[in-house]
């Protein structure tokens, strides 16, 4: 399961949120397309704008996981910002 929040201002006080439960789906997966969808939220509640910084806060990782989290959920992400770059001609 993966809850994820994202802001959509630069004064912090406008969110967007998603669940992703399939269980079946890899936790890299579900970031990327988490980071996707609340990136292209972000462009659409900003006229097009896309962020300038994206800062990723995530809980629960043990020192164990550390490798997983490296080589699966950060791929995952910058997956994301690559597509919407290519998507949106800018710079990832």
């Amino acid at each position: 399961m993966l809850s994820f929040v994202a802001t959509m201002n630069s004064g912090f006080s406008r969110y967007w949120s998603t669940v992703k439960i399939d269980a079946n789906e890899e936790m890299g997966t579900k970031i990327h397309n988490a980071m996707k969808d609340a990136i292209e939220e972000y462009i659409k509640e900003n006229n097009g704008a896309v962020p300038k910084r994206v800062i990723v806060f995530r809980d629960g990782v043990s020192r164990f996981a550390l490798k997983n989290v490296k080589s699966s959920e950060i791929k995952g992400i910058r997956l994301a910002f690559e597509e919407i770059a290519a998507k949106h001609g800018t710079t990832p």
